[in-house]
């Protein structure tokens, strides 16, 4: 699954003077991120035989919340892909930034200080890429590790096994030939989304704008990062997130022409009556391919940037200097 490819929009413009700034980190400042502690996991080091996981290291203890722990106590397994997916995070996110000033760095985890440090007290847009790939990939790892038998409350994802192509049903099957069935253990997607809600989200109570903010983001890597756009219907002609270059992310779009069946000729009769008849037209549609999101090689001016949508991620305050 790629988690790589995510939208980044700001809400507010670029802030002019010190003190403009300073007022809104401000007022944020009490926002700052108290679900976020559990990233130093990805720096104390996985769960081994020697330290099993219903009695925790102290170093990882004291990254959770009290939720979290119980979290953890009650899906014994789980803490494993915790780290895993935290260090994915990590790594995703230094790679997308390699080039940048800010590269992601983060630090060992002590005395309560945030794993990226000083930037996850600003509502910018790096912090709102840190919240939704980090959502991502504990999604993503919680996900595979159901289906390696790695979480004991958890199994695959048996609901594809049912499932057959329709083509099957049509006319001009070979006869004789048995159809294919689903088989196999698929990533249990279901039990990732609901474990990653509920751990990740955790001391993001939606109280002022910052935790609304995090929270909308978090959302954000869950549905966009892992569902990802393979097989979504696009627009050819619009320049805007509906459109193919944008929702494809790159990967490429196929063209099929099918036959759909709409009301028309509508007249009305007397007074409340309106009688239509049934018109059966071909309608081209475009849908995206599967493959491997690559980073986008155009990057959109202010008067192309398309209206706002639930998979984008949110921030407060435009980049700032990183300069510290």
């Amino acid at each position: 699954m790629d988690i790589s490819y995510i939208f980044v929009i700001c809400l507010m413009a670029l802030c002019s003077g010190g003190n403009s700034l300073s007022q809104v980190e401000g007022k944020q400042k009490s926002g700052r991120g108290r679900g976020s502690m559990w990233w130093g996991i990805a720096k104390v080091g996985e769960p081994n035989n020697i330290t099993p996981i219903m009695y925790m290291d102290p170093a990882i203890h004291s990254t959770l919340r009290r939720k979290q722990r119980r979290l953890v106590r009650d899906n014994p397994g789980v803490l494993g892909a915790l780290v895993k997916g935290a260090n994915l995070a990590i790594s995703e996110c230094q790679h997308q930034f390699r080039n940048r000033r800010w590269n992601c760095s983060t630090r060992n985890f002590s005395r309560g200080k945030n794993l990226f440090g000083k930037i996850v007290d600003r509502g910018c847009r790096e912090t709102s890429f840190i919240y939704a790939i980090t959502s991502a990939a504990v999604t993503h790892s919680i996900a595979r590790a159901c289906s390696e038998g790695s979480i004991e409350s958890c199994t695959c994802d048996y609901s594809h096994q049912s499932r057959s192509p329709q083509a099957n049903h049509q006319a001009g099957s070979v006869a004789g030939v048995r159809d294919w069935e689903w088989g196999g253990c698929s990533d249990n997607i279901g039990f990732g989304f609901k474990f990653s809600r509920e751990f990740v989200d955790t001391g993001e109570r939606g109280r002022n704008l910052r935790e609304k903010m995090n929270l909308h983001n978090n959302e954000a890597g869950r549905a966009h990062g892992i569902l990802g756009t393979q097989g979504r219907q696009c627009n050819e002609t619009s320049p805007g997130d509906d459109g193919c270059g944008l929702m494809c992310c790159g990967r490429g779009y196929r063209r099929d022409e099918v036959e759909v069946v709409e009301r028309c000729a509508c007249t009305f009769h007397w007074c409340c009556e309106v009688k239509c008849k049934l018109c059966r037209t071909k309608k081209v549609i475009y849908t995206c391919l599967k493959g491997h999101c690559p980073p986008p090689t155009h990057h959109p001016s202010p008067s192309e940037v398309p209206p706002l949508r639930s998979l984008y991620v949110l921030c407060i305050l435009s980049t700032l200097s990183l300069c510290y």
